[in-house]
């Protein structure tokens, strides 16, 4: 557990719209403390045949130790086949039982067009972003430009974090790593295609994450800002 000031954060680690949105936060009990959980690659090990969320994670959440969590947030790789009707619905029916509000930062496993339809019906968008108090929780997209940030996100997330309000956390949800396109990154070992080099596959090597992402937060140096993924 991470606790940042009041939040405590757990982490457990195991149609394209040219329009941004904001959505409804949560409805938590106190907005000046609360908790979520991150979760990542949470339909577990590429072995596994389940189309489901890691069994062993879905029982992790309904323990009592998490039952005063007020909401999770999923990294990417919730859904395990790529466009399976019977593996979003299953999903959603587990996350039914925890009885949270959830929130996705979708990864490749999530594009396509049920994962862009369903993203759509949930949040209204594939990006998207809710205020907590003076917490701000921005959720982008990585898959409408593969392993990249869209010049719309970039343009959503610099109207959204004007240079004076009163915002003083900000979280920023990837789906995929972007940020070791940096050379001193280069030894990170994120799966294959998020790797400084992977074979022939050298596409982290164009992300934006620091040429346009990153900038945006030196214009807004009071802040705190979390990246994650």
């Amino acid at each position: 557990m991470i606790r940042l000031g009041i939040l405590n954060i757990v982490l457990l680690f195991i149609p394209f719209f040219s329009f941004s949105t904001e959505i409804e936060p949560p409805d938590i009990n106190n907005p000046l403390h609360y908790s979520f959980i991150i979760a990542g690659h949470a339909y577990g090990s590429h072995q596994d045949t389940c189309e489901c969320l890691h069994l062993e994670f879905t029982r992790k959440l309904l323990n009592s130790e998490y039952l005063n969590v007020d909401f999770i947030v999923f990294l990417g790789d919730l859904i395990r086949t790529f466009n399976s009707k019977r593996n979003w619905a299953t999903v959603i029916n587990q996350l039914k039982d925890f009885g949270r509000p959830y929130y996705i930062a979708r990864g490749n496993h999530e594009n396509g067009i049920l994962g862009t339809n369903i993203m759509d019906s949930l949040y209204g968008n594939s990006f998207y972003y809710f205020v907590i108090n003076t917490d701000k929780f921005i959720f982008l997209d990585t898959q409408i430009k593969t392993l990249s940030i869209s010049t719309d996100q970039i343009n959503f997330t610099r109207e959204i974090l004007p240079a004076k309000d009163t915002t003083k956390n900000v979280f920023i949800f990837l789906g995929e790593v972007l940020w070791n396109n940096h050379p001193k990154y280069r030894e990170i070992k994120a799966n294959g295609r998020s790797r400084w080099e992977c074979g022939d596959r050298k596409t982290i090597k164009n992300s934006n994450f620091w040429s346009d992402l990153y900038p945006i937060t030196f214009k807004t140096r009071y802040k705190l800002f979390y990246y994650l993924r």
